[in-house]
């Protein structure tokens, strides 16, 4: 047998090792799943939800409404002049019925990071998915508005959308006037609101009738009014740490869920909510400077800064060695609220 030369057999050696390994890597490394996920927000929306919450004021500004988000359009075919569209969230037997001759539906204020059945004429569809992150409303008359539900805390599950939904105010403040309009309003039937929790602060004349033309009870008919005036003027948290406890036994009331809470324009008031709700649930930090910060995209007048949810953690955080939800849950009890209450809201929000 001939000798086979040292070159050779090295060559050799260094072919087989590249075609094994190299196959071996190729076929270990597989290709990043594609994210075919609906998105309903806009560009802008998209933009500023996927990059630094700290730069808001390069996205928004609060003198313009930007806050509606986009409908989720389904392509249909042309085949039945009348189409009947059966759309069911998964695991719920509740339906959405929609009607149309047009070769497209557009459905607004879907939940995020959730899986739709749809049918067209009693014909199942491909099901599709929502993307998930901030779940922002469309309803008219109203600006700010959104889910607070839908975010990742810290034990790995989402917190329950359509449960607490943030706004700006129904009525003027001074004249009372209805500013939500008659679809806005069959917007928040078909949500399923329950209760509306009013946080404008409030005045009374000599016969304890309330003035600044604030209602005493819901535009929307069917739903309970609830009035529990927070101060406004800046200092938000420390303004108003004397109802904390009167807002979390409403809170953890499961009966009166759906809420739509607001203020006047559903920003600061309507923030301190979000953010106490949001950190004793452990949603992280960052959602929850993107979920104020959000408002900017709002007709709130001027810009809001992450100066004001710094704010609100340092007021909250007595011990470095403690999560923000502890340290939230601990500054609450600290406040006077029972322990049982913010419990039961936990459980209400992120129970499945």
């Amino acid at each position: 047998m001939k000798k086979v030369s040292k070159s050779l057999l090295f060559c050799l050696i260094i072919s087989i090792c590249l075609v094994f390994f190299g196959c071996t890597k190729e076929s270990s490394e597989e290709a990043p799943p594609i994210d075919n996920s609906l998105s309903f927000h806009t560009s802008l929306q998209e933009e500023y939800l996927s990059g630094d919450y700290k730069k808001i004021a390069s996205f928004a500004t609060g003198d313009k409404e930007e806050s509606f988000p986009l409908p989720i359009r389904l392509e249909l075919s042309s085949e039945e002049v009348t189409k009947i569209i059966i759309i069911t969230e998964e695991g719920i037997d509740e339906e959405i019925k929609l009607e149309t001759s047009d070769n497209y539906i557009e459905i607004y204020n879907l939940k995020t990071n959730t899986t739709y059945n749809w049918s067209v004429n009693g014909v199942a569809k491909e099901p599709f998915k929502t993307k998930a992150g901030l779940r922002n409303l469309y309803v008219d008359g109203l600006t700010n508005t959104r889910d607070i539900g839908g975010y990742l805390t810290e034990s790995g599950i989402y917190t329950n959308q359509g449960l607490l939904i943030r706004s700006s105010k129904l009525t003027d403040d001074d004249t009372g006037e209805i500013l939500i309009t008659e679809k806005g309003i069959e917007t928040l039937k078909g949500l399923g609101i329950k209760t509306e929790l009013d946080l404008r602060s409030t005045t009374e004349d000599d016969e304890g009738n309330i003035e600044q033309g604030l209602i005493t009870s819901s535009v929307v008919s069917g739903v309970n009014y609830i009035s529990l005036p927070m101060k406004s003027g800046g200092n938000y948290l420390q303004l108003n740490r004397g109802m904390l406890k009167d807002l979390f036994k409403i809170l953890a009331n499961e009966d009166n869920y759906p809420i739509l809470f607001h203020c006047s324009i559903g920003t600061d008031r309507t923030g301190v909510v979000s953010f106490l709700v949001n950190a004793i649930c452990g949603v992280s930090k960052e959602d929850i400077y993107k979920d104020y910060l959000f408002s900017n995209f709002g007709v709130i007048y001027s810009v809001r800064t992450p100066s004001i949810i710094n704010d609100y953690i340092s007021k909250v955080t007595s011990s470095s060695r403690l999560s923000l939800k502890e340290n939230t849950i601990n500054y609450l009890i600290d406040q006077g609220v029972d322990r049982g209450d913010i419990e039961k809201v936990i459980e209400i929000m992120t129970k499945k």
